[in-house]
């Protein structure tokens, strides 16, 4: 009777275990499932983007969009206006967008000055990294200024918290006189292109 008592709990182990067995496949599979369904959607976004670049790369290089270009008396229709009008405003946004990344260079260039100095003043190891990052960081609008505050901050903080909380302090402020230099800038460059 031990035996076969033994027996039954083999049994019952060994069906227990396939069970598990069943149970964690299934769940990998749906896991499977989700990362394709993340892989797919992740690629569709990545050719979109690649074919966005290529056509404002090549709008860039060549804002003329109709390239069969008639002669000038067939030229008053539609679509010739219409892509004259389109070539026009790509051009304007182009130029637009070289102002304002101009003077976010400046921007970052005038912040990682800044954050440099002070650096070496506090003297926290590093800041030629840290000034770099901030630099090109800077060029990003929000998110660089997000990223390059972190790893000052927490350059400070290996030190101590006192100086990982003035590199904190510094950076808000140094980042409320960049907000008012950005728009100050921006706005020297607008009034110069239309004066």
């Amino acid at each position: 009777m031990g035996q076969r008592a033994s027996h039954q709990t083999a049994l019952y182990r060994l069906r227990s275990l396939k069970d598990e067995a069943i149970k964690l496949v299934t769940d990998e599979a749906k896991n499977i499932g989700k990362f394709a369904d993340f892989a797919r959607g992740a690629t569709t976004q990545f050719v979109y983007l690649v074919v966005g670049c290529v056509v404002a790369m090549g709008l860039f290089l060549n804002p003329m969009l109709e390239l069969d270009r008639p002669s000038s008396a067939d030229r008053n229709n539609l679509y010739s206006r219409t892509c004259l009008e389109i070539g026009r405003r790509f051009a304007m946004f182009y130029h637009s967008f070289a102002m304002v990344m101009s003077a976010q260079v400046i921007i970052a260039a005038i912040d990682a000055t800044l954050t440099g100095i002070f650096l070496a003043v506090i003297g926290l190891p590093h800041i030629v990294v840290a000034v770099g990052v901030t630099f090109l960081c800077g060029l990003l609008p929000v998110v660089g200024n997000l990223l390059s505050n972190t790893l000052v901050v927490a350059i400070g903080f290996t030190i101590s918290p006192a100086k990982g909380l003035g590199a904190l302090a510094f950076l808000v402020c140094i980042h409320q006189l960049e907000y008012f230099l950005d728009s100050k800038i921006i706005a020297e460059k607008f009034a110069a292109r239309s004066g």
